[in-house]
């Protein structure tokens, strides 16, 4: 009896080795094949060496389809050139980014006008750029990557509507002559009311493609003379050993490569690469802006 009782404890002991011997295996296993995982992209454990977060703040209608999946398809590209190192992108509304900031600083930010709760975080950036940098005396804190433009459409009606955004106003640099009425509305209504015959309308990129998607035959004329709706790029990293790769991110994003991709999202490039042959933006992209409206424009205010 003792002998079978003691024969069952040495089975128990054993089996519950074997058991250990199994997770302790699979553990290792696990370990060995870990992968950091971001939008279906993976890095190898032993390759990781950091991931730069990015903020982006749409604070002006595009021309078509998304900036974020425009930047994570970029992320994934550069990610490629530079190993161990993830771009993730994160969405936010300028008040979303505003509360995020009280708890967390992202590495950059994309964003346009008005976003000057950044400042206090900005790092100067010390390559120079021959395109559009965002500069605040001697010193560029980032680059302009993409922009839009104002566009005065219709053919000479005496009233006018003006598409007015929250961080953008073309009223403050056109001063738009020979309407009888000018009235401003939200970018989609001003749109509208356009749509009703009954008023030229000064608007966007974004209501060249509108009207260009319903198929509605229209003329335009490019306001060259200021924009407001360019889509900066900032460096607010607090962590130093990911600055240099913020900078060479930027730099990046000042390439043929990402910028002849810029018909993907119906915006144009600040390098002159001619990648609208045809189509809505072809007369845009040839039109030189002789004034881009300052981020640190409020600031200076």
């Amino acid at each position: 009896m003792v002998s079978c009782f003691s024969y069952y404890i040495l089975m128990k002991k054993t089996i519950a080795l074997c058991i250990c011997s199994v997770l302790i295996c699979i553990l290792a296993f696990g370990v060995s094949l870990k992968k950091i995982n971001r939008e279906g992209f993976s890095v190898k454990s032993e390759e990781y060496r950091t991931i730069l977060e990015l903020w982006n703040i749409d604070t002006f209608e595009g021309g078509t389809g998304s900036r974020k999946d425009f930047l994570l398809k970029t992320g994934a590209k550069y990610e490629k050139k530079h190993k161990g190192v993830i771009v993730s992108v994160i969405n936010y509304t300028p008040l979303g980014a505003k509360q995020a900031l009280k708890t967390k600083v992202p590495d950059m930010v994309s964003c346009g006008a008005g976003m000057d709760f950044f400042i206090p975080y900005l790092n100067s950036i010390s390559f120079s750029s021959n395109y559009k940098t965002v500069n605040l005396g001697k010193k560029s804190y980032g680059i302009a990557w993409c922009y839009g433009v104002y566009v005065l459409i219709g053919s000479g009606n005496k009233n006018l509507a003006v598409g007015h955004g929250e961080y953008n106003n073309p009223l403050k640099h056109y001063d738009i002559k020979g309407y009888e009425s000018v009235k401003t509305y939200s970018p989609y209504s001003a749109y509208s009311e356009f749509l009703k015959g009954k008023c030229d309308l000064l608007g966007t990129q974004r209501d060249l493609y509108r009207l260009s998607n319903k198929g509605v035959e229209f003329e335009y004329k490019v306001l060259d003379e200021y924009t407001d709706l360019a889509q900066n790029m900032l460096i607010t990293t607090q962590n130093k050993k990911n600055f240099s790769y913020c900078e060479s991110f930027l730099s990046y994003m000042l390439t043929e490569e990402v910028q002849s991709r810029l018909g993907e999202i119906g915006l144009l490039p600040v390098k002159k690469t001619g990648i609208y042959k045809d189509g809505v933006l072809e007369q845009a992209e040839k039109v030189e802006i002789k004034k881009f409206a300052s981020f640190f424009d409020s600031k200076q205010k």
